[in-house]
């Protein structure tokens, strides 16, 4: 099972969510847009786990992150990472002491136990894979917002008919 721990959404942050990659869809030739359902911001990327031990690895995240109360986040504009002149446009999030602080628990508990390497974190949004910019994503405007984190999730991911479909397989609801 191909997997990760993220940050669950609410319809509502969704929706705004939403509202901004339809702009930068105005400025964008082609690409591969996230569906809505898909929102999220990744944690920690665990790649392919055993069935076996997804009580393991949900018992890992509830360690790592049960202590901590919800908290809001803040959005930081728009962004792209670039690879072989692709995009990837994105909402930035501004840094966080309690997002970098859970972060950093969940990599240790999880390099702890399974010898993965440590990760560096750009907490982001993403809107689009493969995408082809008419113009720079970070010239788009918006207005910036804040996002409540009070659910954890470990998700799973699916390619079904080159679709990616992610489902939470497992949720930690922060109190």
């Amino acid at each position: 099972m191909r997997a990760f721990y993220g940050i669950v959404f609410d319809h509502e942050t969704k929706n705004m969510i939403s509202t901004i990659q339809n702009e930068v869809k105005q400025v964008t030739s082609r690409g591969k847009f996230v569906p809505m359902e898909n929102f999220h911001i990744t944690l920690k990327f665990l790649g392919d786990i055993d069935s076996n031990e997804f009580d393991d690895y949900c018992d890992l995240l509830d360690r790592a992150v049960g202590g901590f109360n919800p908290f809001k986040i803040s959005t930081q504009g728009i962004g792209e990472f670039t690879k072989a002149n692709k995009s990837m446009p994105y909402i930035g999030i501004k840094e966080s002491k309690a997002l970098i602080a859970m972060n950093k628990n969940i990599q240790q508990m999880v390099n702890r136990s399974y010898l993965t390497r440590f990760e560096n974190f750009t907490p982001h949004i993403t809107l689009a894979r493969q995408a082809e910019m008419k113009e720079k994503a970070s010239l788009i405007e918006m207005k910036n917002f804040n996002i409540e984190v009070s659910k954890i999730a470990l998700f799973e991911s699916k390619n079904e008919n080159n679709k990616l479909i992610y489902t939470e397989r497992a949720i930690i609801r922060l109190v």
